[in-house]
């Protein structure tokens, strides 16, 4: 066993050779967890105040100190109507954080835009070692119609997925 300046048990190396690591044995810099989930619905709104979008990810920081990195990939973003575009905020603990506006569908002509996509990441210092919650919201901006994302077009149902991401990372 290698303890650490504070006497307990760091690293352990087995009678096998194999090299187990306290579970409070961290680096700067190290991803300590990821929690990730999806949504595959089509989810169409016409809404003018945000949403939400059912895109959410919880993670509990091993450490007060942690940062956390959240990702976010919206597929099949669309658009109803010419002059109408989605605006896309992310939210922690059902207060926004950090805008993702899309002006994807703005400059469409005539009416229905699809098939775009949406990247954003955001790096956070939640300060705590409760459960914190990530989550997308959503709305329709500019002339009245849908909005959306997940749109499958003809790849039909379940061909494209939104994804959320929370990585610990070490400090």
């Amino acid at each position: 066993a290698i303890k650490h300046s504070g006497g307990t048990s760091a690293l352990t190396i087995d009678s096998s050779g194999n090299l187990t690591a306290n579970a409070n044995l961290h680096y700067a810099g190290a991803v300590l967890q990821v929690q990730s989930s999806q949504v595959s619905a089509w989810s169409p709104t016409s809404s003018t105040s945000a949403i939400a979008s059912g895109l959410s990810v919880t993670i509990t920081p091993k450490f007060n100190n942690s940062k956390v990195l959240v990702l976010v990939s919206m597929n099949g973003l669309y658009t109803q109507a010419a002059g109408t575009y989605a605006v896309y905020h992310l939210y922690k603990g059902g207060s926004i954080v950090n805008f993702m506006s899309s002006v994807q569908g703005q400059n469409a002509g005539s009416g229905y835009e699809y098939g775009a996509c949406l990247a954003h990441q955001y790096l956070d210092s939640p300060a705590t070692t409760s459960a914190t919650t990530y989550e997308v919201y959503y709305l329709s901006a500019g002339t009245s119609g849908s909005v959306g994302f997940n749109n499958y077009a003809a790849g039909g149902n379940n061909t494209t997925h939104s994804t959320i991401t929370a990585m610990e990372i070490a400090q």
